[in-house]
């Protein structure tokens, strides 16, 4: 589980070494959808991506 305390800036450096590791990325978030848009533009296609 990867809880980010701040958005802005994004950890990018910090999760794109988890998404390296991972089976897939999981993203819930409770607004429209701002954060997963910021998970996947670091991820790329590093793993599977379920929204």
């Amino acid at each position: 589980m990867f809880r980010p305390i701040t958005i802005w800036p994004f950890p990018e450096k910090r999760m794109a070494e988890i998404a390296k590791n991972a089976k897939a990325i999981i993203v819930a978030e409770m607004n429209y959808g701002q954060l997963v848009l910021e998970v996947e533009r670091v991820v790329k296609s590093a793993a599977p991506f379920i929204m």
